[in-house]
């Protein structure tokens, strides 16, 4: 009998050993492909591995969960002590703060809402705001979409646009963004399909194509990569007002 048990344990082992391998090869061979569209990535290999070895929640790493391209790049482009609105919270809110920002975030997930809550010093502006039945980054209620209109006319560094309703969001946004402020939208890439296809990355989504229409003489930036918790690059867009 105890050769029977034992035989059956060495085949459960090798069946979860197995499964593991298929999984890593997977995974090898999906990062592979989305090198072979995004090749700058591989610089961020070693950053990207140094944090999957962290194993941290979203929160405790205090950074924007965007590719490490796009990361830099606002970090290099936001001015000291700047004015910032998001839709949608998390870690980009404590990283703001350790930026010095002034923030104002909306946020349409309860409990995501009372976990960012409990991370943030009083007196931090978050505001849990319904996005309606059924929403979605395609949908969201007015009452989510507009929460921006009530602030003053050009008077944000930055609004992130990583919640729901996206495109309504950057357009109700945009008159709130100072000249040469950043509009950012997350997760803008043409496709969410695997494997990733060369020239997808640097397309907006159907629901976004038109939005270049609407903001005439900005800057527009496809900026891709990797990030935590992805295999795959990418693409988040940084839309730069127009200076005086």
């Amino acid at each position: 009998m105890r050769i029977c048990l034992g035989v059956k344990h060495d085949l459960r082992l090798e069946s979860r050993d197995m499964s593991k391998l298929q999984r890593l090869s997977s995974g090898s061979l999906q990062m592979l492909k989305g090198f072979s569209v995004e090749p700058g990535s591989i610089r961020d290999l070693p950053r990207w591995i140094r944090d999957a070895k962290i194993r941290k929640a979203p929160l405790e790493y205090r950074r924007p969960w965007w590719n490490y391209n796009a990361v830099a790049f606002v970090s290099k482009r936001l001015p000291p002590k700047p004015n910032v609105f998001e839709y949608g919270g998390g870690a980009s809110t404590l990283w703001l703060l350790d930026q010095g920002a002034t923030t104002i975030t909306v946020e349409d997930n309860h409990d995501w809402y009372r976990a960012l809550l409990a991370r943030l010093p009083e007196g931090i502006d978050v505001r849990f705001i319904q996005s309606g039945e059924g929403a979605s980054p395609d949908k969201a209620s007015e009452q989510y979409t507009n929460a921006i209109e009530q602030e003053r006319d050009e008077s944000f560094d930055l609004v992130i646009v990583d919640g729901q309703g996206r495109r309504e969001c950057v357009l109700a946004a945009a008159p709130k963004v100072k000249p040469g402020g950043m509009l950012l939208l997350d997760d803008s890439q043409y496709t969410d399909h695997d494997p990733p296809q060369r020239g997808n990355l640097t397309r907006l989504r159907p629901r976004y194509e038109d939005l270049p229409n609407h903001l005439v003489g900005w800057e527009t930036h496809h900026l891709r990569g990797i990030k935590p918790g992805t295999w795959l690059p990418i693409q988040t867009t940084v839309l730069i007002k127009p200076s005086l």
